[in-house]
């Protein structure tokens, strides 16, 4: 017989929902982990397997993000406070078992289970709960053009990225044509893309490491405490990347006066000057403006400030006004922006350098790019039995963002390793989507 219970949502409302049954959900996250695991890559294998095997470990990489994203998730409590032992018993590795000896070494570095079985679950939990972390901490990062994959890429190769805009819109004709029928849609929007060639230049990850004898004084798990910290660190790094791109010679759509289509600027602006004193809501209708005329999309658009200039637009009249008429939003007491700021969503972006207080952009101006390292195990021609760890794929559901975890244990060193890896590139796309502010 099934069982529910009341759950609230984010709205507040509450309503009746099935209880998951946790022991049942950590076997099915586990098999599906074990799987993923398994999945190797061969230097002998063909183009067609080779595809057949990073399609297997994509789609098991996402399948396990999206069940532990429904049936895990919203039962946080109900796992996270379980012991090692609790958990190794829902997954079958009783004391005494022949085919699976009881968890003693290296207990909290998740590795103990000599079939990988037991460390890829713990460990990869920790992962898909500090996953999401990346796009909250930066949530620039994904109103950008992303083009995150959970296929591996090749190091310092360039490979193109194809950024889709929108196309025109045809409106119907009900002339007729020399024959006396309707004329219609007889006229094509043909697809609108601009191909980005991009190199994976940043090969980039987070080794945790921790001894034995540090991990067993303690009964806390480290690496879980450790795995938000280090995703955040992966994506201030992204963040970094993109900072380092905008500069006035890569976008300098509106350095001249051009009148061609779309191309079509009235007035020059190399940089968008204004000083801190004069900065108001005045100049972001302006910045829309320039897009606009420019044919860049509406939609989609967004600007990055740093927090003195994203202040200075709180106490803008036109905001305090917006303000005034909103009483108990909760914007007033989180001391945020409203989420469209003349057509533009607001990101206060501490990390900008003091030559760019701000920078607006449009989704199609800024390519990001991530790929996953091929799995080195490969490369020895080693199986999965032959090392202490695992390596498996990990995704956000929601970001589609991924990463290749690397768990393992070093039997000289006796300490154990829990290391999230990716291949990082950025790039310039339509550059008609950006503009470099600047300070007067």
């Amino acid at each position: 017989m099934s069982k529910f219970q009341l759950q609230t949502d984010d709205s507040g409302r509450v309503r009746v929902a099935p209880v998951t049954d946790v022991p049942g959900a950590l076997k099915h996250l586990s098999k599906l982990l074990a799987r993923n695991a398994q999945v190797r890559i061969s230097p002998y294998m063909t183009q067609s397997q080779l595809t057949a095997a990073f399609a297997e470990k994509a789609e098991l990489a996402l399948e396990a993000g999206r069940f532990y994203k429904t049936a895990l998730k919203p039962n946080r409590d109900d796992w996270e406070t379980m012991s090692r032992s609790e958990m190794a018993r829902c997954l079958g590795f009783e004391a005494g078992d022949v085919e699976r000896p009881n968890l003693t070494a290296l207990e909290a570095g998740d590795y103990s289970d000599p079939n990988n079985q037991f460390g890829i679950l713990n460990g990869t939990l920790v992962m898909l709960k500090a996953l999401p972390l990346y796009a909250y901490e930066y949530p620039e990062l994904t109103a950008m053009f992303t083009d995150f994959s959970a296929e591996p890429g090749e190091f310092e190769q360039e490979t193109p990225t194809r950024v889709i805009s929108i196309p025109a819109v045809q409106k119907y004709n009900n002339d007729l044509d020399a024959n006396g029928r309707p004329i219609g849609f007889v006229t094509a929007s043909p697809p609108k893309t601009l191909d980005v060639p991009l190199t994976l230049t940043d090969y980039i990850a987070v080794p945790i490491v921790i001894g034995q004898g540090t991990l067993g004084a303690t009964l806390r798990d480290l690496f879980a405490e450790q795995a938000p910290a280090g995703i955040k660190a992966i994506a201030s790094y992204f963040t970094g990347m993109v900072t380092a791109l905008l500069t006035p010679a890569n976008y300098n759509a509106y350095s001249a006066v051009t009148n061609d289509n779309p191309q079509t600027v009235p007035v020059a602006y190399a940089t968008y000057a204004k000083g801190i004193t004069d900065w108001s809501m005045t100049d972001l209708d302006k910045l829309s403006a320039i897009f606009t005329t420019c044919k860049v999309p509406r939609t989609e658009r967004g600007i990055l400030l740093n927090p003195t200039y994203y202040a200075k637009l709180r106490s803008d009249p036109r905001l305090e006004f917006f303000f005034a008429a909103s009483k108990g939003d909760p914007m007033l007491t989180e001391q945020t922006l409203p989420q469209g700021l003349s057509g533009f969503f607001p990101y206060e972006a501490p990390y900008l350098p003091l030559t760019l207080p701000f920078f607006p952009f449009h989704k199609a101006g800024i390519v990001l790019k991530s790929r996953l390292p091929k799995d080195f195990i490969s490369a020895l021609k080693l199986n999965a039995n032959q090392i202490p760890g695992s390596i498996t794929t990990v995704t956000d559901p929601d970001t589609k963002l991924s990463v290749a975890l690397v768990q393992r244990v070093d039997l000289i060193g006796n300490y154990a390793e829990w290391r999230p890896e990716t291949m990082l590139g950025v790039g310039v796309g339509d550059n008609r989507g950006g503009l470099c502010g600047a300070a007067q």
